[in-house]
């Protein structure tokens, strides 16, 4: 195999397991050992884990997060490169409450066999030099 030019794509793999549990949960596993779960509010499911919308809103902000402390890192001169705190309030998403009646419900919809949609790309505007954009806004 020849060796990737420098400027080639580096893409980074993330995986998981997952079971569905309950009426409409899903246990997921991460090979780092870590778990975590979603579900539906009752009559739907159990409520037993958090919606599966507001875990990808925890990882948008945890995204948008450690890209900061990234940037703060790699781009701000010493001593001055760390973030002490960043807290987000309010976090909201909308969706439309229309029940889907088939899949993929969205063209480019992640499914099993479509990964793609997890890409990391380069923000190029100048308020966001620098920075990347979460793979998760990809979703919402």
């Amino acid at each position: 195999m020849a060796p990737r030019p420098p400027h080639a794509a580096r893409l980074k793999r993330y995986a998981l397991a997952a079971a569905s549990q309950g009426r409409a949960g899903c246990a997921v596993r991460f090979p780092g050992g870590h778990a975590s779960a979603t579900d539906l509010p009752w009559p739907a499911g159990d409520d037993a884990a958090p919606q599966p919308v507001e875990l990808l809103l925890a990882a948008l902000v945890g995204c948008k997060t450690a890209t900061a402390h990234f940037v703060a890192r790699h781009s701000w001169p010493r001593p001055f490169n760390r973030i002490d705190a960043i807290e987000w309030a309010d976090v909201a998403a909308h969706r439309d409450e229309a029940i889907p009646v088939s899949l993929p419900i969205c063209p480019g919809s992640v499914l099993p066999g479509n990964p793609g949609l997890l890409e990391v790309r380069r923000m190029d505007s100048a308020a966001n030099h620098g920075s990347l954009v979460c793979p998760s806004r990809f979703c919402l």
